[in-house]
């Protein structure tokens, strides 16, 4: 009955919230995500960004940097489970928390030990009763409860994993020399996929991995492939653009995003790869990471040292709505995101339901305040949601940031800031673009920071930049004017 009450309006809420399409930048700047988790009771965000792990009560108004062990273990990975618990993969083992307090003790008995530490732990797979690890020496299970590590590694090769993902009582494992999977029951390992897999997702019975695939072969080019028989074949769902390098993946019902080193941070479908679109983030970024919290997404970038303004923690509001919840969560109408001015701010209830909120970050509860009318904001404002039901169940938090005023440390992302895209990428012999204001300034960069094209005083209109002397690789593409400035990637092949 929840569901059914909330299908009409959530339809209508989100074919037409235009402000959901912005990413706003919320925090960790300068600094590369590799890894993302959020707590859904609560909003919390935690993020691993270069060897550390940082945490976000308040849609990134602060981070906390969260000390693992004495030694200053080297953070790799972040995942959360049903229970609240927090699971920290580090270049010295595993560590575990619960998310009422920020202490971490190590849960490692059953590793084998090198040199007196414990093998890197790059890959976690939280099931219901149950953990497994990828480590430096192989996979490991053990239950939750008392944490005695088995190895798991028969005809596995040695070699670090990129991902773990349980599907269908299986599991499989990303790595740089293809993707395994094994029974869940028995450690059974066999490859499924022979190139380098970076992420893997699974939506219904499909199982989703970014790749690494490069070369000349066109039938074959593709960050994102797709299973839908185990592993058994694959078939690639995104366009094949060049030495596309995919980087991470998420999947809902009918959308696919993939996290590759080609425009805008990546590739987006809003039907299941019929159709693909750049995913909206700056030029010259990369997704390398992303998570769900409640309505919003959000994605972790690659920093780059010679690109201003790079790195750093995405989010993207009013992306999914609440038909898939038992207990539907409450509904932002009114986007959260960057405002000039004060503001009304309305909420969608459920049915059957009442809707407590907050504003001092903490978490609501029936005692908190009780929404019966839009709430007024005239200074940033966290609010978080949390609808009660009749029969005193509670929906997971939903919350969003409001920011007044232009000067706010936020970059909201508009597609009417943006020039259109450089074509063809990949290229070869030209790449065509359009300069939007005279006396322009045009340069290509490469991966090592130096430039090896550049023109002044380029006028408006089109321009065909000659890359045939450029050797093969990525490039980043800078148009500055008096204006702006543009940054783009692109690919020079063969």
């Amino acid at each position: 009955m929840k569901k059914t009450a909330l299908l009409v309006i959530s339809l209508l809420l989100y074919a037409s919230g235009s402000q959901s399409a912005q990413w706003i930048k919320i925090g960790l700047k300068d600094k590369t995500i590799t890894s993302l988790a959020c707590d859904p009771q609560n909003g919390s965000i935690y993020a691993v960004a270069e060897g550390l792990l940082y945490l976000s009560e308040k849609d990134g108004l602060d981070w906390t940097l969260l000390k693992i062990d004495e030694t200053l273990a080297t953070v790799m990975k972040v995942q959360l489970d049903a229970e609240g618990y927090i699971y920290v993969g580090t270049n010295r083992g595993i560590f575990r928390s619960h998310n009422q307090d920020r202490s971490f003790r190590a849960i490692n008995t059953g590793l084998p030990k090198y040199s007196a530490n414990y093998p890197a732990v790059s890959a976690i797979c939280c099931l219901d009763s149950s953990l497994a690890i990828g480590t430096s020496a192989g996979v490991f299970v053990s239950d939750k409860d008392s944490i005695q590590w088995t190895a798991f590694n028969r005809n596995l090769p040695s070699e670090t994993p990129n991902q773990l993902l349980c599907h269908r009582e299986r599991l499989f494992l990303a790595a740089n020399s293809g993707i395994y999977t094994s029974p869940l029951d028995s450690a059974q390992w066999e490859q499924c996929f022979f190139d380098c897999a970076k992420d893997l997702a699974a939506r219904d019975s499909v199982i989703y991995a970014a790749t690494q695939i490069s070369g000349s072969d066109i039938d074959k080019l593709g960050a994102l492939y797709q299973s839908s028989n185990s592993g058994s074949s694959w078939e690639r769902t995104s366009p094949p653009y060049g030495h596309l390098s995919g980087q991470a993946v998420f999947c809902d019902e009918n959308r696919r995003r993939v996290g590759t080193y080609y425009g805008w941070g990546g590739l987006y479908s809003p039907d299941r790869g019929a159709h693909w679109d750049t995913l909206g983030l700056e030029p010259w970024f990369t997704a390398l990471a992303f998570a769900q919290r409640g309505s919003a997404l959000l994605t972790g970038t690659e920093f780059y040292g010679h690109v201003d303004n790079s790195g750093g923690l995405y989010i993207q509001y009013n992306v999914f709505s609440n038909n898939g919840q038992d207990s539907p969560f409450p509904e932002f109408i009114t986007c959260p995101g960057t405002y000039d001015s004060s503001l009304f701010v309305e909420l969608n209830i459920p049915a059957d339901s009442k809707v407590y909120y907050s504003l001092d970050g903490s978490t609501p509860d029936s005692s908190s305040l009780l929404y019966s009318e839009p709430i007024t904001v005239d200074s940033t404002t966290l609010i978080k949601v949390i609808a009660i039901y009749e029969d005193q169940t509670a929906s997971i938090v939903n919350q969003g940031l409001f920011r007044i005023g232009k000067e706010t440390g936020l970059r909201a992302i508009s597609e009417m800031d943006r020039v259109a895209l450089p074509y063809p990428n990949p290229c070869s012999d030209f790449l065509n673009l359009t300069v939007p204001d005279d006396q322009a300034y045009i340069s290509v960069v490469n991966l090592a920071g130096q430039i090896v094209y550049s023109e002044q005083d380029v006028q408006t209109g089109s321009y065909r930049l000659p890359v045939h002397t450029l050797k093969p690789g990525l490039y980043m593409l800078k148009l500055s004017s008096a204006a702006k400035t543009e940054n783009w990637k692109f690919i020079v092949q063969p």
